[in-house]
């Protein structure tokens, strides 16, 4: 009897000690199967939003499946077997979809000898979704409409604007004339820049200029935001506000991202005021006035509490009126400060830097920009680096295609980083 009830009491303690390997087993492969699902998700989104055409099911169900399977692997404690994975993926939308993950393994028993069978089976699953009804989202564009983004948008096209008719590395959008007319075409005139239109000349001359890629770069982040959102556009807002000489918001926020994709291809170089200024880029006013507009600051809860980011793009000069020379301008970096305040309110700040064109031999660039670093601080580089909420949200954009790349990256982080959640 004392043998019997010995075996017995012996054979509970394994049951209990399995029970409770199996348990832990459970609760270890449910921490791993969550994280392998969201990191699957963000993998996903990443890719369908920077993919340059729409990714095949086959495609997207490939990436979810190797990204789990290296996730898994990858953290599966020492010693353990690694389980084994199943993985789907569900469309939603282009730019929305579940990754379930489901995976499972036999915990190994204790006393295996004693006790039948060869392991209990143990199974978990995970989802995650990104969809906009998970997040309520604001998007503000920041865009320097001022004449230095009047430059060609590739090498080519600095090429040809210089050797054109009106020999200008800037297409100075001047339709009133203010530095004269072409018929007067002379190497006296105002600053050395053409007398005349050479926006006008760039585009009979099917010249595309930055501001041009610009343009067209948002409107295919707006085409792009549009199948991101799916039915729940009514969770995303949009605004544009360009900046020069003159701060203009010319699409008030709203949720009607078809209407503010037309604004936007309306989006060109501010038209030059009159001698002797012919405009500045009033960069700090700019991102303060953003500040002064914003509401609704949040994590995408509500309405009320919006996540929000903010695409400044710019060549990262802020030139400003001052009397220390005879151009009356003087260009600074000094717009941290500004982008400070932003990031302090809560937004995430995406800086996208079209670097400045270097005009060797001309008196006024020696003169306002030569001065300048060219890396580091007090460049225009460094400070739209240190402007951008973190290098993952720095851009550089170096001509036409990269700055379509730099919304296209733009976009991708703002999926990335927005209405993700957990289903169990």
């Amino acid at each position: 009897m004392v043998a019997v009830s010995t075996s017995v009491a012996v054979i509970g303690v394994a049951a209990a000690i399995n029970l409770g390997a199996a348990v832990q087993n459970k609760k270890t492969l449910q921490g791993i199967s969550d994280a392998a699902a969201l990191q699957a998700e963000k993998t996903v989104q990443a890719a369908q939003a920077s993919a340059s055409t729409t990714m095949s099911q086959s495609d997207i169900a490939a990436l979810a499946q190797t990204t789990v399977q290296s996730y898994v692997a990858a953290n599966t404690p020492a010693g353990s077997t690694v389980p084994d994975i199943q993985v789907a993926y569900t469309s939603l939308s282009t730019y929305s979809g579940n990754v379930t993950v489901t995976l499972s393994r036999k915990t190994s028993l204790f006393m295996s000898g004693v006790l039948p069978g060869s392991g209990i089976p143990v199974s978990v699953t995970s989802t995650a979704t990104m969809t906009l009804g998970n997040s309520y989202i604001q998007i503000i564009f920041l865009v320097d409409i001022s004449n230095s983004m009047g430059i060609g948008g590739t090498p080519a096209d600095i090429s040809a604007l210089e050797n054109s008719s009106a020999q200008c590395a800037f297409a100075c959008h001047d339709p009133n004339g203010y530095r004269g007319s072409c018929t007067k075409k002379s190497s006296s005139n105002f600053f050395g820049l053409p007398p005349c239109n050479t926006r006008v000349t760039a585009q009979q001359a099917g010249i595309n200029l930055k501001i041009d890629y610009v343009n067209q770069a948002i409107q295919t982040f707006m085409a792009q935001l549009v199948d991101y959102s799916n039915k729940d556009q009514n969770n995303i807002t949009a605004s544009i506000t360009t900046y020069g000489t003159t701060i203009q918001q010319i699409q008030a926020p709203t949720t009607d991202i078809a209407a503010a994709t037309s604004v936007a291809s309306t989006i060109d170089l501010e038209t030059a005021v009159p001698m002797p200024i012919l405009g500045y880029t009033r960069t700090s006013d700019a991102l303060n006035t953003i500040a002064g507009q914003l509401t609704n600051v949040g994590q995408g809860e509500s309405e009320n509490s919006q996540r929000t980011y903010v695409i400044f793009i710019s060549d990262g000069a802020q030139d400003i009126y001052s009397t220390a020379n005879s151009y009356q301008h003087i260009v600074t970096v000094n717009y941290q400060a500004a982008c400070n305040t932003l990031k302090q309110m809560g937004v995430t700040l995406l800086s996208v830097w079209v670097p400045y064109y270097p005009i060797y031999g001309s008196q006024q660039y020696n003169t306002l920009i030569a001065p300048l670093p060219t890396t580091g601080t007090g460049s225009m580089e460094g400070a739209m680096q240190a402007c951008a909420t973190s290098s993952d949200y720095y851009f550089e954009a170096d001509d036409g295609p990269a700055i379509k790349n730099a919304l296209t990256s733009s976009l991708s982080s703002i999926v990335t980083s927005s209405g993700l959640r957990l289903i169990k």
